[in-house]
């Protein structure tokens, strides 16, 4: 049996986080029945200012579900006795932040006066609903596009580049895959750029009779070309594509494309898909992004379950965390592929979610690359900054 049989911890619990449930916990570790009192939204707008994020029958909810918690009720005045009126509890807690105010002694001594102890219960540091909101606010949003998002959406706009092309070329690296894509709906050839300059021209997409063999650019007197990039942004590799197009020695007309560009790309090609402006990134080319130089990543997103490593062109990376029950295999794996990583968080079992909630919210870290949902949810929730999961290719922020 317990020291008190029934206490009170009341709050308004909005963007419920792990300081929220520590405290709880530590609440109930006092007393046998717990009673958590929500403060309404009408409540909060009267003596805060504003609104909560989360609505008043939502926190309930949340709050219900959690095992620490014996009852819940909603709370429409800051008077601590006309609760106490109803529900009889002989035990109040509260955060320690106003163990030493003076102005709130009177409320600890009106409870004292009915019987009514007072605990402060330490907060748990670098975390709060407000930290959150303040979090959310500042955190530019992260563009990110999976492969699959690229493939949808060239199927919706690929009416729009002329269908009277000759081939379609890749710049490479990341300029192939688009190529490739569209080639393959418009039934053409697709070449890397060198390729064609090399006037080795053949169908690499598909076994089409039309194209079956080599083609030699000189047959014809101007060839229709479609230069495919994946993204534009400083406009430098669409650049020195094009001059190298134009100073070729074949009669070339070159309509210029981008999947993702930024507000100025039209500088620089003749059609862009979708205005994708920084910061982004992209699932095929994640390996050679500037976000991994600001991001926590999970390990398992780099090692994958065959102890492999999921990006063969992978050598550096910022911060990896690690559960302590995988720590052996990450680490060899990483070594065997010479992979260097900067900071290597091991985070231990007692106090897995807590760590991981407090490395995270570091200002250097923009976002966390996860490869596990429920891990992706519960970062979000708790500090409000952008997580990937790897997996399904959502970005929560």
């Amino acid at each position: 049996m317990k020291k008190y049989k029934a206490g009170l911890l009341s709050g308004v619990f909005d963007l419920f986080h792990i300081g929220h449930l520590n405290i709880i916990k530590r609440a109930k570790s006092y007393c046998d029945y717990l009673i958590i009192g929500v403060n309404s939204d009408q409540l909060c707008l009267w003596y805060k200012g504003k609104m909560p994020v989360i609505p008043t029958e939502e926190r309930v909810e949340i709050l219900k579900s959690i095992t620490y918690v014996d009852e819940v009720v909603v709370l429409d005045s800051l008077s601590k006795l006309s609760c106490w009126n109803d529900r009889k509890f002989d035990v109040y807690f509260h955060g320690n932040d106003l163990e030493n105010d003076e102005s709130y002694m009177d409320i600890v001594r009106q409870l004292k006066a009915v019987g009514v102890d007072t605990i402060f219960l330490p907060y748990t540091d670098g975390v709060s609903s407000s930290q959150i909101k303040k979090k959310i606010q500042k955190a530019p949003i992260i563009n990110y596009r999976s492969i699959l998002d690229m493939t949808q959406l060239i199927k919706k706009k690929i009416v729009e580049i002329p269908m009277d092309c000759d081939f379609v070329v890749g710049i490479p690296r990341s300029g192939l895959i688009p190529a490739t894509i569209i080639a393959t709906i418009m039934n053409l050839p697709m070449v890397p750029i060198e390729v064609l300059l090399d006037n080795t021209v053949r169908n690499t997409t598909i076994n089409s009779k039309k194209w079956k063999k080599e083609i030699d650019l000189n047959e014809k007197k101007t060839w229709k070309v479609l230069l495919v990039e994946d993204s534009v942004n400083h406009g430098n590799s669409i650049t020195i594509a094009k001059r190298k197009l134009e100073e070729s020695p074949f009669s070339l007309t070159v309509f210029v494309m981008c999947i993702y560009g930024t507000q100025y790309s039209s500088d620089y090609v003749d059609c862009v898909f979708e205005v994708c402006p920084q910061p982004r990134f992209f699932e095929w080319n994640i390996q050679h992004s500037n976000i991994l130089k600001h991001a926590l990543v999970d390990s398992s997103v780099i090692v994958d379950a065959e102890k492999k490593l999921r990006f063969s062109m992978l050598k550096k990376v910022c911060s990896i965390f690690i559960f302590d029950n995988n720590e052996d295999v990450v680490l060899n794996t990483l070594n065997k592929y010479g992979v260097l990583v900067e900071q290597l968080i091991v985070i231990r079992k007692e106090r897995s979610f807590d760590d991981l909630v407090h490395e995270f919210m570091q200002d250097k870290y923009q976002i966390a690359i996860v490869s596990n949902r429920d891990i992706a949810q519960r970062l979000f929730i708790n500090t409000g900054k952008p997580v990937l999961d790897i997996n399904t290719g959502i970005i929560l922020q």
